[in-house]
């Protein structure tokens, strides 16, 4: 069943949205990287291990991927437009194998663009138990119900 979707005149800027969590493997990190970002340190253990974090970590663009899933599941619930992209990303602690990450999302801005859309502006963090392994800034149109 599809939920109601919630638009841009629903939405109310400061609201937090806890996004869920999701737990990484080595086997995860090690299969996305060999698609799509093979670099030593993502995909050799012995290589890694021996490198600046002592063993595998997760690609930046895995640890987006990952937070992007757990965005979607309240996305889906949004009556979204299009992402404009990110205004800013910092990955400040990396991904390691068995590491849960946790994200939360805020609304920081909202601002009309036409009768029919706005331009959402969101603040998401994911950590693990390490620290920050994602803040994001990103911009998104939303549909308005006028």
């Amino acid at each position: 069943m599809v939920p109601a979707l919630r638009y841009a005149d629903d939405l109310t800027v400061g609201t937090d949205i806890a996004l869920g969590t999701v737990r990484v493997t080595e086997d995860e990190i090690i299969r996305f990287a060999m698609e799509f970002d093979p670099l030593p340190i993502h995909v050799d253990i012995d290589y890694a291990t021996l490198g600046p974090f002592g063993g595998v970590i997760a690609s930046g663009i895995h640890t987006l991927g990952l937070y992007q899933r757990l965005q979607s599941a309240w996305l889906r619930t949004v009556a979204v437009v299009a992402g404009l992209g990110c205004d800013r990303m910092r990955l400040p602690t990396p991904v390691r194998p068995g590491d849960e990450l946790t994200a939360r999302t805020a609304i920081t801005a909202m601002r009309e663009q036409s009768a029919h859309r706005a331009l959402m502006q969101i603040h998401s963090t994911m950590h693990s138990e390490a620290g920050v392994v994602l803040d994001l800034h990103a911009s998104i149109v939303v549909q308005r119900r006028g």
